[in-house]
């Protein structure tokens, strides 16, 4: 009778825990995947909902225009891109309300993510 294993089944033994190694790693990275996504989302939501506050707060509405530009280099977004966009539009007859939509773009996994809001104020 002998103790101890066989070549074949150490071999098998290590396949068995290579596998699961790699399948616990595989959801490590994707957890951390996710973590940086949620991370963004939360950054971009915060900043937004600040903004379109001070709007919503305002005693007159912000003018009809486009704008676009980059975050400084200091700025907690540095790197990522805004876009505000404030237009009148006319959901119903005789009803004008101004839309102020603001949208943030970052590039992150080698795609670009982005978060935008919309905001509806008095258009007078």
């Amino acid at each position: 009778m002998s103790r101890g294993f066989t070549l074949l089944e150490v071999m098998i033994a290590l396949a068995i825990l290579s596998i699961s190694l790699l399948a616990v790693f595989q959801s490590q990275s994707s957890s951390l995947f996710i973590l940086g996504e949620t991370q963004n989302l939360r950054r971009a939501n915060s900043y937004i909902q600040e903004r379109l506050l001070f709007w919503e707060r305002s005693k007159d509405p912000p003018p009809v225009s486009v704008n676009q530009g980059t975050f400084p280099v200091d700025h907690e977004l540095s790197g990522w891109r805004w876009f505000l966009t404030v237009e009148d539009i006319d959901p119903l007859p005789g009803i004008t309300v101004r839309r102020v939509n603001y949208r943030l773009e970052w590039d992150q996994g080698g795609n670009t993510r982005s978060f935008d809001a919309d905001l509806y104020v008095r258009a007078d």
